[in-house]
């Protein structure tokens, strides 16, 4: 194209268009020549734009219970036996027999060890022999009593010589009741060189040594009751409540799943951890003693998708359609990337799935139903259940 030519032939009327020169005026059409074609190309304005003559945004849109599912929780948790028990021996002596090793189970009542019991079968044949003795002596002082009784009635001795008879008598009575508990405890000594299982279990550990000296509350034996197993959850002060309303509660461990029911839930906190305790009880088979696991249980409350919310004016909620319109309804208990729980008083309204990025308070809406097979905006919980 001949630039000079066209310069030329422009007529004088432009408004000082040709009074810019010519080598600004050249530079003019050339920038014209280049920019006409990017305005040509320049892309329309997107379909759910809101025009300048107020069209309505096509968004799709589905009822709030239709979106709603309830999720899971979850608490570390452990399998613990009611009865653990640490034995020990209550006197001192050397270990002389074994009667159980680790894994075996034992009957309440059984043996597990035995100490060395010499002394104590000594100390117990000298009570008994000293009871003895004192029965004896307590014979004879009765009938020397009868006999000086008789005497007295007979005016053969002393109203003091009875007395004396009667004191005798009655000391060596009580003498020989002492005498009597001093065997008894001294036959108590004796069983307890033998270490019995107070209940039936499972020997966790074995500590016990032949032949070593034990002093009095040395553990011995660990001892486990796999019959009275509870599974103890630690929650944070926010899970705690919500577990206890939760359904479908069950214990998962390597075992595979246990249901089970809420025992208690206690109202302290633990200085540590901040955690609050759960003991719950298995209601079909235990697990053993000691697995670790989860506490699962599903939420009563019915949530909405974490992929739903929104952020408008720095808080978080979600877009539903009032009216034909666009309403912003925020959730103050809302966090970023959880789901979060249905407002009471809107589970009857219709949530904007698609389109609501752009979205502000008051747009005028084209509504779409969301499709039955669309899996946007619905998380894999939801697609699951409805699948």
């Amino acid at each position: 194209m001949d630039f000079r030519r066209l310069i030329k032939a422009m007529p004088p009327n432009l408004g000082g268009f040709r009074g810019m020169g010519r080598g600004a005026a050249l530079l003019v059409l050339v920038l014209a020549l280049i920019v006409a074609p990017e305005l040509r190309a320049a892309p329309a304005a997107p379909e759910n734009a809101l025009s300048s003559g107020g069209a309505p945004l096509r968004v799709t849109a589905a009822p709030i219970l239709a979106l709603a599912f309830h999720p899971q929780g979850e608490a570390p948790a452990v399998a613990i036996s009611l009865n653990d028990s640490l034995l020990s021996p209550e006197i001192a002596g050397i270990v002389g027999e074994i009667g159980a090793e680790v894994g075996e189970r034992v009957a309440a009542g059984a043996v597990l060890a035995r100490l060395d019991d010499w002394p104590q079968r000594l100390a117990l044949e000298q009570a008994q022999a000293d009871r003895d003795r004192l029965l004896s002596e307590l014979q004879l002082a009765r009938r020397l009593w009868s006999r000086a009784k008789e005497l007295t009635r007979q005016d053969h001795a002393s109203r003091e010589a009875l007395e004396r008879r009667e004191t005798e008598q009655t000391s060596l009575a009580a003498a020989l009741r002492r005498q009597e508990a001093m065997v008894e405890e001294a036959r108590l000594r004796l069983d307890k060189t033998r270490i019995q299982a107070p209940f039936a279990g499972i020997v966790a550990e074995r500590m016990a040594q032949v032949g070593a000296w034990i002093a009095p509350g040395t553990p011995l034996f660990r001892l486990v009751d796999p019959a009275r197993v509870e599974v103890s959850a630690r929650f944070r002060p926010e899970e705690a409540e919500e577990a206890s309303r939760g359904e479908g509660l069950r214990f998962v461990a390597v075992g595979g799943e246990h249901p089970v029911t809420l025992r208690a839930l206690s109202a302290l906190l633990d200085e540590r951890s901040r955690t609050r305790e759960g003991r719950f009880r298995f209601t079909a088979h235990l697990a053993p003693p000691g697995s670790a696991g989860v506490l699962r249980w599903t939420r009563a409350e019915p949530h909405l998708p974490s992929n739903l919310l929104v952020r408008r004016d720095g808080g978080l909620g979600v877009f539903v359609v009032d009216q034909g319109k666009a309403r912003f309804l925020p959730l103050p208990e809302a966090r970023e990337g959880r789901p979060v729980p249905l407002p009471e008083g809107v589970r009857a309204a219709q949530v904007v799935v698609a389109g609501r990025e752009g979205l502000q308070e008051g747009a005028p809406l084209a509504v779409e139903p969301l499709p039955a097979h669309s899996g946007e905006a619905i998380p894999p919980e939801i697609r699951e259940k409805k699948n």
